[in-house]
């Protein structure tokens, strides 16, 4: 069974690092990823562990400018992450127990105006059954590193089916010639209630006509779909969140 589950994720990862290929690609009009890995900061894993975030854009090919009406783009997302505690092999009292959650969302971004708009609705899929533990348990092996312990693996969330919503309004503003800020607002429903808000920052003449998208772990964006410019730029994110948060581990909550 495990090592079912262990194709099943494999699988999935595969989607999820790769454009839709056949008679998909009639219609899809953009790709993005991003992939989130704790370890790789300070050497430490815990909490939002890992995760990796992929988006199929159809619709109508990109123009540089958004949709005035939603529902003419349409983002199919494809979301795999763990989330631990802060100890793999014996965390203290009182910390978030694991977990794995896969979800598969449908969004769309318009801009009726002045404001830009992204709204959404995702089904998660949480515990054992989605194979994630598996998956970290044969790549910390590989690399020498403890895996989650059989005790952690035990009080893990366990297997449940979930429904989230998002919504984000924000707007840019002009900073010189080729800079750009953009405030913004997102609200999350459902598995985990917060409000989040802050502005991205993007310096470069070459981004200011792309479709990005904010990846529900790091709060980052990424980009799907983008115009012919090419050139250097940097494109990031500061943010505060202001949340009432309900406990997005715990499978009794809503």
């Amino acid at each position: 069974m495990r090592f079912l589950r262990f194709l099943a994720v494999a699988g999935l990862a595969f989607a999820l690092l790769s454009p839709l290929k056949g008679a998909n690609a009639q219609t899809q009009v953009g790709y993005g990823r991003l992939i989130v890995n704790d370890f790789l900061g300070d050497g430490h894993d815990r909490w939002r562990s890992g995760s990796i975030a992929a988006s199929h854009i159809f619709g109508t090919p990109w123009g540089g400018a958004l949709p005035t009406r939603p529902g003419e783009n349409i983002e199919l997302r494809i979301l795999g992450q763990i989330i631990a505690p802060e100890n793999l092999v014996s965390p203290g009292v009182g910390d978030r127990p694991y977990v794995g959650a896969l979800s598969l969302g449908v969004h769309t971004h318009f801009k009726p105006k002045m404001i830009d708009y992204s709204l959404g609705a995702d089904v998660v899929i949480l515990g054992p059954q989605t194979g994630l533990a598996d998956l970290q348990s044969w790549l910390h092996q590989g690399f020498g590193l403890a895996g989650p312990s059989a005790s952690v693996l035990a009080n893990q969330v366990g297997n449940d089916v979930k429904l989230a919503a998002v919504a984000e309004a924000g707007q840019v503003f002009n900073i010189g010639a080729n800079s750009q800020i953009r405030p913004f607002a997102e609200a999350r429903f459902g598995l985990e209630t917060l409000l989040r808000v802050g502005f991205d920052l993007s310096i470069g003449a070459n981004m200011a006509n792309d479709l990005w998208v904010r990846d529900p772990v790091s709060g980052q964006r990424y980009r799907t779909m983008r115009r012919a410019e090419s050139g250097l730029s940097m494109h990031s994110a500061q943010m505060s969140a202001l949340s009432k948060r309900v406990n997005f581990y715990l499978p009794h909550q809503v």
